[in-house]
C-alpha cells in the first residue's frame, strides 16, 4: 500500500516511505547507499513521536540526482515498536 511517512535511518539519513506492509517497507531515500542484508535502525516521524523500528535491508535502486530521482531501498522488519505496529496495522485496514 502506497503510503507515506516521514522516516529517520540511524539518526543520520532521512527518507519517506513509499510502501507499506506488515512485514516491511520500501523507503525512499535522497543520499544515502545501502547494501542488501545490512542491518539498519530507525524511526517513523508521527507528530512528535519516535515509532522506533529495526530491520534488514532486503534490496538497493540507486537513484539519480541528474533526473532528481532518489534511491529505493525495501527493508524488512525485524523489530517493530507497539506504536509503529499499530500505525501499519491502521494505515493497511484503510
Amino acid at each position: 500500500m502506497s503510503v507515506r511517512l516521514p522516516v529517520s535511518i540511524e539518526r543520520t539519513n532521512a527518507a519517506l516511505t513509499a510502501d507499506l506492509s506488515n512485514n516491511g517497507f520500501c523507503l525512499e531515500v535522497p543520499f544515502a547507499s545501502f547494501s542488501p542484508g545490512k542491518e539498519i535502525e530507525g524511526y517513523v516521524l508521527l507528530g512528535e513521536k519516535e515509532l522506533t523500528f529495526r530491520g534488514k535491508v532486503a534490496w538497493f535502486q540507486p537513484g539519480n540526482p541528474m533526473a532528481s530521482m532518489w534511491s529505493r531501498a525495501g527493508i524488512t522488519l525485524t523489530r517493530v515498536s507497539p506504536g509503529l505496529r499499530a500505525l501499519i496495522s491502521m494505515r493497511l485496514r484503510r
